[in-house]
């Protein structure tokens, strides 16, 4: 059975434009996020970080590692 060893928050965030007009971007990790914490929790707080940022949030999402040896 595989067992939750660590969980990464990422936020990405709208950084401008470069020479070609592609938009870029920049992620911020926050690593060492309790295995245990639930998703609403960490939408809740991923917005307030966002919201103190000089760049727009483009997206939030969460990396789960996972131990799967027997």
């Amino acid at each position: 059975m595989a067992e939750m060893i660590n969980s990464r928050l990422t936020l990405e965030f709208e950084a401008g434009v470069d020479e070609n007009g592609e938009t870029t971007f920049k992620q911020k990790n926050f690593n060492n996020v309790k295995p245990e914490a639930e998703d609403n929790s960490l939408l809740t707080i991923a917005n307030a970080i966002g919201v103190l940022q000089d760049l727009p949030v483009n997206g939030i999402t969460r990396t789960n590692e996972y131990d799967i040896t027997e």
